[in-house]
This record gives structure tokens, C-alpha cells and sequence, in this order.
């Protein structure tokens, strides 16, 4: 439990990758006052964020550091195009399509979101070049709700449910997707099939891309709970990271394994030595 915060933090409200996340996150993120967006924030993090400005580091950092290897970055699409051969794969019309485009585009698009934007969409799609519709689906929308009130994967399914059903995409299937997104909540992929379990292991890549992505990973996801005082914060990463590395594997996959899982302890070690609390 932080010092002072009266709040005890466990796995179960804590993602590694989103921050915080889980039933509970809505109890604990409504006792402190977000400040406005346009507003700068608060305690420390206001001080590292002038030595070292986040938006222009981020871009950098994807733009020449990418988790993806230079084939995948050239295969990379046009993101408005493959989400509309998506979403017209079963007879929707155009204007369902489009209109189902521009809430997706909306969503992560929104102000607060620096790490959960399009460009997390993208590299995921490029990871996953074989993907069937499903996953992709999956993709798609498992981030689309991120806001502080928490259940962001709860709320995702079922804003995904109600799209697919919208665009005529057979009910098992849809719930096969609401399924997948409620897995990225412990990337545990159950019974799901195979192919999911690539989507989950997918979603973890950015614990294991290059120093330079990772840190400016981990500094957007301090924005975007940027409002969560610096005490609690890393109090509470800390014991997530140490938690990760404590598993005998990050990744089910061997194919993602042998690629991200040795550079994503190094991260982590590397993150857990202090790289947050540095002015």
C-alpha cells in the first residue's frame, strides 16, 4: 500500500501495459480530481515532462524505433481502408461502415490517449499480417473505451458487440471477439483459439521493442494517468513489473517469445532501476 494513500493496489487493478485497469480502478482513480486537459499537470511528472517533452519524444521514439522490423513496416496499411474492408466484409453497407469508421477513429483519437492510439492499431495489425477477421475485429476495438472510470475492456466488448451485430458479422463470432478483448484484461487466453492467443501475446510487444520505444511507452502511459499522484503510481508499476518478471514466460507463443521476451526483461529491470523517478 502507498504511504499515505489509504489505497492498496493488486494485480487485479493494474495492467502492465494499459496501467491501470480492472473492476476496482473506478473507486480508486474517482478520489483524485483529473485536471483539465489543456491544463499542465500537477507534481512531479509536470517537472519531467519539461526536461524531456513526452509528444515529441513518443513520435520520435515510434517513428524511428518501431517494435516492428523493417518488412513490417513497409506492409504497413492505410488504417481507414482495411477497417472498411473489415467492417463491409458481410454485406454492411457503406454508410453503417463509415459511420462505424468514424467512432473507431474518434475513439482513438481522443486528447487523453498517447500510447492507446491508431498507431497501437497499426503495429498490430502489422504483427499480424495472417489475421482472420476475428482477430482482427479484436484488434480493432479492444482499446477503443480508455478512460478513467475504468471496466475499459467490459465496455470495449460491448461497444464491439453492438458494431459487429450492426455490421452483420455472425453472432458466434461476435462472441468470439467480446471474448478476446475481455482477455486482454490478464492476457490469458483460456480456451480461446490459437490464433487469439497470438492477438494477446501481440498486444504485450511493446514490453519487448527497443530502450528507446519502451521508455517513451512507459511515459505515455504516465500521461494518460497523469492525474494518479507520482507516489501511488510507481508503487504500484513497481509491483506489477516485479510481479511479470517472477513468470517463467511473458509470452504463450514461441514465435513472440523468441522475439520480444528477452528484450521485455531487460525493459522491465531496466524500468524497475528508476527511469520514473528521474527528475
Amino acid at each position: 500500500m502507498a504511504q499515505g494513500s489509504g489505497i492498496e493496489w493488486t494485480e487485479s487493478t493494474w495492467n502492465p501495459v494499459t496501467g491501470c485497469t480492472g473492476e476496482s480502478s473506478s473507486d480508486i482513480f474517482s478520489r483524485y480530481i483529473e485536471p483539465p486537459l489543456s491544463s499542465p499537470h500537477g507534481g512531479d511528472f509536470a517537472a519531467r515532462r519539461q526536461h524531456n517533452p513526452l509528444d515529441t519524444n513518443f513520435r520520435e521514439a515510434v517513428l524511428t524505433r518501431s517494435v516492428l522490423t523493417r518488412t513490417e513496416e513497409s506492409s504497413m496499411v492505410d488504417l481507414a481502408q482495411a477497417f472498411r474492408a473489415l467492417a463491409g466484409s458481410h454485406g454492411a453497407d457503406v454508410g453503417t461502415a463509415e459511420a462505424w469508421w468514424r467512432e473507431v477513429e474518434s475513439r482513438y483519437s481522443e486528447p487523453h490517449r498517447r500510447y492507446h492510439t491508431l498507431e497501437h492499431i497499426r503495429e498490430l495489425l502489422a504483427l499480424l499480417p495472417e489475421a482472420g477477421e476475428e482477430v482482427l475485429a479484436a484488434v480493432w476495438f479492444h482499446d477503443l473505451i480508455y478512460d478513467r472510470r475504468g471496466a475499459n475492456e467490459e465496455r470495449s466488448a460491448d461497444v464491439a458487440h453492438e458494431a459487429l451485430i450492426d455490421l452483420h458479422f455472425p453472432r458466434e463470432a461476435v462472441d468470439r471477439v467480446t471474448k478476446m478483448i475481455l482477455a486482454t484484461r490478464n492476457h490469458d487466453p483460456g480456451d480461446l483459439p490459437a490464433e487469439a492467443t497470438l492477438f494477446l501475446d501481440a498486444d504485450l510487444a511493446i514490453l519487448g521493442s527497443p530502450r528507446e520505444r519502451y521508455r517513451a511507452y512507459a511515459e505515455a502511459i504516465r500521461f494518460e494517468y497523469s492525474w494518479v499522484p507520482d507516489e501511488v503510481f510507481r508503487t504500484a508499476r513497481e509491483g506489477v513489473l516485479r510481479d511479470f518478471l517472477a513468470k517463467p514466460r511473458l509470452y504463450r507463443t514461441d514465435v513472440m517469445r523468441e522475439r520480444f521476451e528477452g528484450q521485455a526483461r531487460d525493459n522491465m529491470v531496466w524500468e524497475l532501476r528508476g527511469f520514473l523517478s528521474e527528475p
